[in-house]
């Protein structure tokens, strides 16, 4: 399986995400076999540019690649902030942002780490899982690489997300070590990670952004006092 997770763009007015399915489809030559969505505008209007995007190269190059249709899930929804969602980061921690307020009414909490967690095992569990399954049961050569899975949802979720499949295949991968000696032993539905190998080809990887300029978002005027995701999650010096 060629496995790819993609955070969403910016606005609706994405370009940034018109340039990833181009570079994707035309630069890395991709031809995805799936591809999955959050519900939520922004995840999915990136999809559906990629989506767009293969649909058109196999329509110039008159190959039969079956284009696959943006499967959106509320699995892959960002953390649900609850009360929290718009309010400023500086008020949060005024606020005790780690603990409910009582007093306020219809005050909704948000989403746990542990909440997060689940979301993202019953997502391998529901939806890469059986795709793993199929693909171990072809061996055949013709069936190497057409399981091309395209993931595009949200920052911190996707982060949850890799961490719950790395500890999967790790988990997987130990089982290996203790069934070594049973020559027998063989990927099931139970646990069909066994005999997997995990290999990281890139990180964070954004050369399909090289010389784009940078703007606001929506109608706003660029704001050179704007930083980037990276400075809202550094951590804090005493």
């Amino acid at each position: 399986m060629h496995l790819l997770l993609i955070r969403h763009g910016e606005t609706e007015h994405n370009v940034i995400a018109e340039r990833l399915g181009k570079a994707l489809a035309e630069r890395r030559g991709l031809r995805f076999s799936h591809i999955f969505a959050s519900t939520l505008q922004r995840a999915w209007i990136t999809a559906d540019s990629v989506q767009k995007h293969q649909l058109r190269l196999c329509q110039d190059d008159g190959n039969d690649h079956v284009v696959p249709q943006v499967a959106q899930s509320g699995l892959l929804l960002e953390q649900d902030f609850g009360s929290f969602e718009l309010v400023r980061w500086t008020e949060t921690v005024k606020r005790n942002f780690s603990l409910p307020d009582p007093d306020p009414p219809g005050f909704k909490p948000r989403e746990t780490a542990e909440a997060m967690k689940r979301r993202a095992d019953k997502f391998i569990e529901d939806f890469l899982i059986p795709l793993v399954v199929t693909e171990g049961e072809d061996t055949t050569e013709a069936a190497t690489d057409k399981v091309v899975v395209a993931v595009v949802s949200h920052g911190l979720f996707l982060q949850q997300l890799w961490k719950n499949f790395v500890v999967a295949l790790t988990t997987a991968a130990e089982a290996t070590a203790v069934e070594s000696k049973d020559s027998k032993a063989a990927a099931t539905p139970a646990n069909p990670f066994l005999h997997c190998d995990l290999r990281v080809l890139a990180i964070n990887r954004s050369d399909h952004l090289s010389g784009l300029k940078r703007d606001g978002v929506g109608s706003s005027p660029y704001d050179f006092k704007q930083q980037s995701i990276k400075a809202f999650f550094a951590k804090r010096r005493d």
